[in-house]
């Protein structure tokens, strides 16, 4: 009797062979087939069940996995605040209900552009296709997330305020306006009025706009124009762009804007106290007169009288500035003091929770004072 153990198909097989069963007689028994039939068959059987079970282990070990995955994709879709509606979407967008297949989509926005790309190509008419701009927010992957990189437009979300130039060979003109609505081709903005009417765009190719987000940096791209409805608003429909350029808020142009303003100071250590980050004048502990002397959209330089108390790093500053139609207290953290006599004081602010709106107002009102100031400069030249 000899033992043997084999591994078929990842099972221990133990094999007890009696060699005097199947030993051969040499003398006229060496070649009968039934021996041989019988140990071949012995070995396929053997074969066979392996096999068997190794595939319903597998199979239960798929099972396994498939129902971790589904559990998987359940957890995640509650912590992202989605439902069922959310769930099919995505199973539509990837065309299968294989939660392998869904799960990467909830955690990486560039797969999911691709799997939304490779869906509209193929299915432009398709229902879904109306409902990915909202499931791109509810995800996380719209522009408002400064964790992504701003590559398309379509990453905007409705009701945003941007700045928009119309380039016009005489002056060209710039506006606040606001995204009625996207979808993936396409995306639509407010006109500019005059006289209270909505004014007609369409002979324009094209219309250049900035939108900035916090903490981040401003972003400037072009659009061509599609066209413009004919009733209500007259809502102006603009073409999806990937071209877009980044400015940094730090390499924001210093413009010489000379406005006398009054300061309210809030030292660091009270600043430090309050959780929220809404600041007003009335939480000041003291005040102060000055004049800017230059503005951007990061900070502005400021001339302050000297008084009895003397901001440092880190304190605050509360004011307002009616002049760029901004009606809400700015609030910017002193970076830098300078003593320039025993009575005044230059201070180096930054801006600090600018809301978009206002961001795009005192954009403007540079933009207007920088223009003012080349206009002078030409009429100076041309008077010489």
């Amino acid at each position: 009797m000899i033992t043997m153990n084999r591994t078929i198909f990842f099972l221990d097989i133990a094999i007890n062979l009696d060699l005097g069963a199947l030993k051969f007689q040499q003398e006229g028994s060496s070649g009968n087939p039934v021996f041989l039939g019988i140990f071949v068959a012995l070995l396929l059987a053997i074969a066979v069940v392996s096999g068997y079970l190794y595939y319903t282990r597998r199979k239960r070990l798929r099972k396994k996995a498939l129902l971790r995955e589904h559990a998987r994709l359940r957890l995640l879709l509650s912590e992202a605040n989605l439902g069922q509606a959310e769930k099919e979407l995505l199973e539509t967008l990837v065309e299968s209900e294989d939660p392998t297949e869904v799960v990467p989509l909830l955690s990486m926005r560039t797969l999911f552009e691709t799997k939304v790309g490779n869906f509209c190509s193929k299915h432009p008419d398709h229902p879904a296709v109306k409902r990915v701009p909202k499931l791109r927010q509810r995800l996380g992957y719209g522009f408002s997330n400064p964790r992504n990189p701003f590559t398309s437009t379509r990453m905007l979300a409705p009701g945003m305020k941007m700045q928009c130039v119309i380039t016009h060979p005489k002056r060209s003109v710039r506006y606040v306006t606001t995204l009625l609505g996207l979808g993936e081709e396409t995306f639509f903005i407010r006109p500019p009025t005059a006289k209270g009417k909505p004014v007609s765009l369409s002979a324009f190719p094209s219309l250049n706009f900035k939108v900035s987000r916090e903490n981040d940096a401003e972003y400037e791209f072009s659009a061509k124009l599609l066209g413009q409805t004919g009733d209500g608003i007259k809502a102006v429909r603009m073409e999806h762009t990937s071209s877009i350029h980044k400015l940094l808020y730090r390499d924001a142009p210093r413009i010489p804007v000379d406005l006398p303003l009054q300061f309210f100071v809030i030292k660091q250590e009270i600043a430090a106290e309050k959780r929220h980050r809404v600041f007003r004048r009335d939480e000041s502990q003291y005040s102060m007169d000055g004049r800017t002397r230059d503005v951007s959209l990061s900070g502005l330089s400021i001339i302050a009288e000297q008084g009895d108390h003397k901001p440092v790093e880190g304190d605050l500053i509360v004011f307002r500035l009616p002049e760029a139609q901004i009606k809400d207290d700015l609030v910017a953290e002193i970076i830098d003091v300078v003593a320039l006599s025993p009575k005044s004081t230059q201070i180096h602010l930054r801006l600090s929770g600018l809301k978009e709106l206002n961001r795009l107002k005192l954009s403007k009102f540079l933009q207007i004072h920088e223009e003012r100031m080349h206009g002078g400069t030409q009429r100076a030249s041309s008077a010489q």
